[in-house]
């Protein structure tokens, strides 16, 4: 498994977009395309250990600002089976979207 500032990644199975946590300069879980950026589709402010323990609401890019998505959420499967966290949301923007990732062996979606 991957870590980065002392968190798990995540990366979506089709696509370059990554799920990770940033604790130098904001505390955040990001999605990005590369693990690290700045830029990012979707980030929330939390330490939580995990993206699935996040409490507060999910920001996504839309039109080139962040938005508010409290429909928005990781949550995680049983690690057996072939998916387990996921995010989901009702944003109409793809940018966004991370519907499956793999965190280490394991498929996941964040």
């Amino acid at each position: 498994m991957d870590l980065y500032d002392g968190r798990p990644t995540y990366k979506k199975d089709d696509a370059e977009r990554y799920m990770y946590y940033i604790a130098r300069d904001r505390i955040r879980w990001n999605v990005g395309a590369n693990i690290g950026d700045t830029s990012v589709f979707a980030l929330v402010s939390s330490i939580a250990m995990s993206p699935i323990d996040v409490v507060p609401v999910w920001r996504i890019a839309s039109g080139g600002v962040l938005v508010d998505d409290p429909t928005m959420k990781a949550t995680c499967l049983d690690p057996t089976t072939s998916a387990a966290p996921t995010t989901t949301t009702t944003a109409q923007t793809t940018t966004a979207d991370i519907d499956e990732c793999a965190q280490g062996t394991n498929n996941c979606h964040p």
